[in-house]
């Protein structure tokens, strides 16, 4: 009979850590539990960048209190201005993913680009290439809270028709007819498509 199990630490793959006193006020919660931590973009100002990702790594690093240290893994936000060069640079450093925000649909998401074909030529293909992550906020940018999932939906896989191969997950993503789309996309690309949905 089993008397005890040895659970090791979770990665925690969407947190919100911010920056200066909150972020020294909230780590400790996530370094207690999580031994790795996929970090969100949308601070302010945003991590955009390789050396924002850098910079932004080595201070949730350095607010980690001591003998509880978790892993950051970085990301940056993709903007509409943002090109393949910065994917290019931070794919190079060490950044795992990139996280689109709809315009006005979150926290810091004003400058957020409307929907995926509002990013910069070749952005997406340099994601791809580079091998990282799409992280998507799964609301379609101009509607309410409540609608804005289906519109979303709708545009979300006419980009997935052209980019079978990348690996990608939504947040806040509670759509039925999505969540059964996403298991579709799976079986039919070269490699798990759409393989997390944090919901």
């Amino acid at each position: 009979m089993i008397e005890s199990l040895n659970i090791p630490k979770p990665d925690d793959f969407h947190v919100h850590l911010r920056q200066g006193s909150l972020l020294k006020l909230v780590i400790p919660f996530t370094a207690a539990h999580f031994s790795r931590a996929l970090v969100m973009p949308n601070t302010e100002p945003p991590i955009l960048t390789a050396r924002d990702a850098v910079n932004y790594a080595a201070e949730l690093r350095s607010a980690s209190p001591q003998g509880m240290n978790v892993q950051p893994l970085t990301t940056i936000k993709r903007t509409k201005s943002a090109r393949s060069v910065s994917v290019e640079n931070a794919a190079a450093a060490g950044v795992l993913a990139a996280k689109f925000y709809p315009q006005g649909m979150t926290t810091n998401a004003w400058d957020g680009p409307v929907n995926l074909h509002d990013l910069q030529p070749g952005v997406l293909d340099a994601m791809q290439e580079s091998d990282l992550v799409l992280c998507v906020h799964g609301e379609a940018a101009g509607y309410s809270v409540w609608t804005a999932r289906s519109p979303f939906c709708q545009n979300w896989m006419s980009t997935c028709e052209c980019f079978h191969v990348f690996a990608s997950y939504w947040s806040i993503c509670q759509h039925g007819r999505l969540l059964k789309q996403s298991r579709v996309g799976r079986l039919m690309s070269p490699r798990p498509s759409l393989p997390i949905i944090s919901c």
